[in-house]
């Protein structure tokens, strides 16, 4: 798929979530109100989940080792989910913990290796450590679930960062009249 249909199902899973805002805040309807909340958390999900695999998919991390380790680490982080589920959290909260702390590492050392470097290198190292940092101090209960929302800010710039320079947007187009 092209960027730019990801972009625009991006776009409307937005647009979808602000009517469910919409309907949130001024409806006095209770069963409104919660399809309207229900609407607003499911399209901002897949919409986070579309950006995610838009970057993943156009970029260069895919194509190193490091991606192969982060692949490695994401089965244990997985099982660690797993156990979690299972209500076996001792050895779970380690398997987690072990597998985002990995996967942070792998991340940074592939930036490091990095020949070039851009502003979107930089907002993804960014995310990366703000997403995975958070989560794992959430996870060990040392912050509250309030301060994801850090690492999704940043994750909003960098997707439209991302929008913008991979799909020349607002590029001037030159006219051949």
């Amino acid at each position: 798929m092209k960027i730019i249909s990801y972009v625009w199902i991006i776009i409307m899973l937005l647009s979808l979530a602000l009517t469910g805002r919409l309907l949130t805040v001024f409806s006095s309807d209770y069963e409104l109100i919660e399809t309207g909340s229900i609407m607003e958390n499911f399209c901002l999900n897949v919409a986070y989940m579309a950006g995610w695999v838009l970057m993943l998919s156009n970029g260069t991390f895919v194509k190193t080792k490091y991606f192969k380790i982060t692949q490695g680490l994401m089965s244990i982080l997985i099982i660690g989910a797993l156990l979690k589920i299972m209500h076996w959290t001792t050895y779970a909260d380690y398997l987690i913990v072990f597998g985002l702390l990995g996967i942070l590492i792998a991340y940074s050392i592939s930036f490091y290796k990095k020949p070039i470097k851009k502003r979107l290198d930089y907002l993804k190292l960014t995310w990366v450590i703000l997403l995975l940092s958070s989560t794992i101090l959430i996870l060990l209960r040392v912050l509250s679930m309030d301060y994801r929302l850090v690492g999704d800010v940043v994750f909003w710039i960098l997707l439209l960062d991302f929008c913008i320079t991979k799909t020349n947007l607002f590029s001037k187009q030159q006219s051949y009249s």
